[in-house]
């Protein structure tokens, strides 16, 4: 983890009020590699002699049948992404912000290959647990430069306020959100075009998407989910 000067009261102040923050580039070098290193481990050797009836469960293909589009509950799989996500630091920094004790409740990835990766619909997270909507808090690093073009996550600031909106499956059987009310509510729309190493943080009931990918250039990205303990 990079050694940065975090100002906690503003951090906190925001994401009361906005839903989400950006908290700079927490991963430094050598988290890195190290990250990127076992996401292609995993994606190498983990997917492929996975049962067939747990990848149906645990990956999500593009439309091309083979890019892979996400992983999910990697924590479950795999010790790495367990360790990584319960380091004392990610959640001591996610509690001084949140003000209550995260728990891990899962890790996966969004791919996002060059001219492959897919939109991301509108949604909250709250969405994809009810009956359960337990306060969450949604740690998401950017492991390869994100640009305007690479397919960034949109934030809808402020949406969170307002709790959960109605979710519907779209075409894919994906649950989304109508974007005009988000945006009714929100103060404003936030781009995450963010370099390699940077870190957002945002509350499981914030209104946002992302954009495909369009470049010929990669944007991969891991999410580390937390619940209130309690």
């Amino acid at each position: 983890m990079s050694t940065i000067m975090l100002d906690y009261g503003t951090l906190s102040n925001d994401y009361r009020n906005d839903g989400m923050v950006t908290l700079g580039q927490l991963l430094n070098k050598d988290d890195m590699l190290d990250v990127r290193s076992n996401v292609s481990r995993y994606l190498r050797r983990v997917v492929p002699n996975m049962p067939s009836s747990v990848r149906a469960k645990l990956v999500r293909f593009e439309a091309d049948g083979s890019s892979i589009r996400s992983c999910y509950a990697m924590n479950v799989v795999d010790d790495f992404f367990m360790d990584f996500a319960n380091r004392d630091a990610f959640r001591a920094l996610i509690e001084r912000i949140v003000g209550w004790q995260p728990q891990l409740y899962g890790v996966e990835t969004f791919n996002k290959m060059g001219r492959v990766g897919s939109k991301v619909p509108m949604h909250q997270e709250v969405a994809f647990h009810l009956p359960d909507q337990s306060e969450r808090a949604h740690l998401w690093f950017a492991l390869d430069d994100v640009t305007e073009d690479s397919g960034p996550v949109r934030f809808w600031l402020g949406s969170q306020l307002y709790g959960l909106l109605p979710h519907q499956p779209d075409a894919e059987g994906y649950l989304t959100c109508d974007e005009s009310i988000a945006t009714a509510r929100a103060t404003k729309i936030w781009t995450s075009v963010v370099p390699a190493g940077w870190a957002t943080l945002h509350d499981g009931l914030i209104a946002h998407d992302s954009l495909p990918n369009q470049s010929t250039q990669g944007r991969l990205a891991l999410l580390c989910g937390y619940v209130r303990a309690d």
